[in-house]
């Protein structure tokens, strides 16, 4: 096992959007989510955009299935779960053809702030001469 330190290599990772945790939603959908948001900054990568200059990405159910060692069906109802929340839609593309996803947030998620790499919370975390730090 590797301790982490200040010049520790990062092993690789998939980004967990924190408005997750507050959102009514079991463990499979929010890791279907967090598989799609991951899959979605590769297509935004490759310039997959629709006519409306909208980022889509392919992730068929069997293939997230096997990704998640989960049943088609239990893909199947968390991409419901989160199509009733609005945090993915998905676009029929015909007969033999995989759904375009599409992959949303909510307007009130806290964004992380890529330019000075730090989320919004971590700046408004400073003390006053009277707080202690602990």
């Amino acid at each position: 096992m590797r301790n982490l330190g200040p010049d520790t290599n990062w092993p690789v990772f998939y980004m967990y959007p924190k408005f997750l945790l507050g959102m009514d939603l079991n463990e499979t959908a929010r890791t279907v989510y967090m598989l799609l948001f991951d899959r979605a900054k590769l297509s935004i990568q490759n310039g997959w955009l629709d006519q409306d200059g909208r980022v889509f990405l392919y992730y068929t159910e069997e293939h997230l299935a096997a990704d998640l060692n989960r049943t088609e069906a239990t893909i199947r109802t968390a991409l419901r779960a989160l199509e009733g929340l609005g945090l993915v839609r998905r676009k029929r593309q015909g007969a033999g053809r995989p759904n375009r996803i599409y992959v949303y947030f909510p307007e009130e998620a806290e964004i992380y702030d890529r330019k000075n790499d730090r989320s919004q919370t971590a700046s408004k975390l400073t003390y006053s001469k009277n707080e202690s730090k602990n």
